[in-house]
């Protein structure tokens, strides 16, 4: 029974040590920092654009009682 109790640990430990590719997580992580350390400036310029047509489509909307609408579309970023 102990035996049978141990192996999942032993497969688990095993799993950690030799299942998992390091090196290719590593390289996968720089890049995504990468990535984002370049989109960040475009996108919070979009993001400022969109904010901006956003407040412009909510007050032409709530004189038609639709400005719900545009806080939904808003919301789902």
């Amino acid at each position: 029974m102990l035996f049978l109790g141990g192996i999942p640990i032993v497969g688990l430990v095993f799993y950690f040590f030799f299942g998992r590719n390091w090196k290719k997580k590593t390289a996968k992580g720089r890049w995504i920092r990468q990535y984002t350390a370049l989109s960040t400036p475009i996108l919070r310029n979009i993001r400022g654009r969109y904010t901006q047509i956003a407040n412009d489509a909510r007050a032409l909307t709530k004189s038609w009682g639709q400005d719900d609408i545009v806080d939904l579309i808003t919301r789902t970023d």
